[in-house]
Formats: structure tokens, C-alpha cells, sequence
């Protein structure tokens, strides 16, 4: 129910309820963007378990760094019941950083090349906003086809059969796969 590559930060101490409330405050102020210096995100590796060569790859997580030095996973923070809006915001922040500092290494792509994977919400795909950014975003980049890949549920995708098709025929031409 939680999903694969989770770390939970339990406070033993603190009763159920005032646990949520902190992770409200916490949320709230991170969507305020009181905490912006305290974002990171971080390239994990993807790594074959045969010995097949291929292409190097990593998924771009991002996690807020605690005041102890500790990283937390945003999601857990937040919750279920935030506005649409939040996902939305973060889903552009991070892709804006993760192909800003790819572009930035370029031309060490070219020699070296690897395949970054984001994931997307749902509340992205179906934004109409969504994938002229996106598009703009990685005609600026001019990457190397292969380098970017975009990842996201299946429900997701179903949701927005009417246009996705089209928005990811238009990105396949700039060189970025698609997962689901």
C-alpha cells in the first residue's frame, strides 16, 4: 500500500494526532515555500540484476532535509488531503532544477550518456499548462535524446487518455521516453 523506495520517520513519543498535526504545519509551510533551502533531490541509481550493459540510469527523487540533517519524504509529510495545486508546483520545481542541471552538463552527456527518470502526479498530466512547460523547458535544454524519461501511474494515464497520446508523441520527438 506504501509503495517501494519508502523511509517512514516514526516519533515514538508523540501521540497519533498530534504527529498528523505537525505534518500539517510542516506541509503548509513548505507549500509557503518557508523551507525552499531545505529541498534536495537526489539521482538514484537503477541497476540491473543479470549482467546486461546498458546505459547508465537513475531516478530523480526529491526530499526536504530536516533542521537535524535527516532527509524526509515529502509525501509522507503532506498527506492525502492537499489541494491539487501543491503536486502541481512541485512536479515543475523539480523538473525545472533536474533538467536546468542536466543542460548544465551537456556537453558531458553527450560523451557519457545516462537516463534520468522524474516522476509525474496526476494532477500534472491533466493540467493543460503542463506540457507547453514541459515542452519549452527541453527545447531550451537541447539534450540528448535518451536522456530524460517521465514516469507515472497507469490511473493516471487512463484519466487523461484523450490528450496524453498526443503530448507524448510531441516530447518522444525531443528524445524523452515514457514509463508507466
Amino acid at each position: 500500500d506504501r509503495g517501494r523506495n519508502r523511509v517512514e520517520v516514526f516519533y515514538g513519543s508523540l501521540p497519533s494526532d498530534q504527529k498528523v498535526r505537525g505534518a500539517r504545519r510542516s506541509a503548509a509551510q513548505m507549500a509557503a515555500g518557508s523551507v525552499r533551502d531545505s529541498l534536495e533531490l537526489l539521482a538514484q541509481p537503477v541497476l540491473p540484476l543479470g549482467l546486461i550493459h546498458s546505459t547508465p540510469r537513475f531516478e530523480i527523487f526529491m526530499r526536504v532535509r530536516a533542521a537535524d540533517g535527516t532527509r524526509l519524504n515529502f509525501e509522507k509529510l503532506i498527506g492525502a488531503d492537499v489541494s491539487a495545486e501543491l503536486p502541481r508546483m512541485i512536479d515543475w520545481w523539480v523538473i525545472e532544477q533536474t533538467i536546468g542541471r542536466l543542460a548544465s552538463q551537456r556537453d558531458l552527456l553527450r560523451n557519457y550518456p545516462a537516463q534520468f527518470s522524474v516522476n509525474l502526479s496526476a494532477e500534472s498530466l491533466g493540467n493543460a499548462d503542463f506540457w507547453p512547460m514541459l515542452e519549452r523547458v527541453l527545447r531550451n535544454a537541447d539534450l540528448p535524446p535518451g536522456t530524460v524519461a517521465f514516469e507515472f501511474p497507469e490511473d493516471a494515464a487512463l484519466s487523461q487518455i484523450g490528450t496524453l497520446p498526443g503530448n507524448m508523441r510531441i516530447l518522444r520527438m525531443l528524445g524523452v521516453s515514457f514509463a508507466i
